[in-house]
């Protein structure tokens, strides 16, 4: 069998790029999550969770269905 000889660093600069690109692609479903979560008027007032104020966050939008 082959052993794998591939330098650490190497790898690093690989996968670096590839989580960033990962991480980006996966934002828009992020904060899809959270908007359903945040009421009408919290939802351009900040980005995605409003961390200082969690217990503001509600299922409402899941009961109006």
């Amino acid at each position: 069998m082959r052993e794998d000889r591939t330098n650490p660093i190497s790898r690093l600069l690989i996968m670096l790029p590839l989580t960033a690109i990962a991480l980006l692609a996966l934002t828009p479903f992020f904060w899809l999550i959270a908007a359903t979560v945040k009421r009408g008027n919290d939802l351009f007032n900040y980005p995605f969770l409003p961390w200082h104020a969690l217990n503001t966050l509600t299922l409402d939008n899941f009961r109006s269905l």
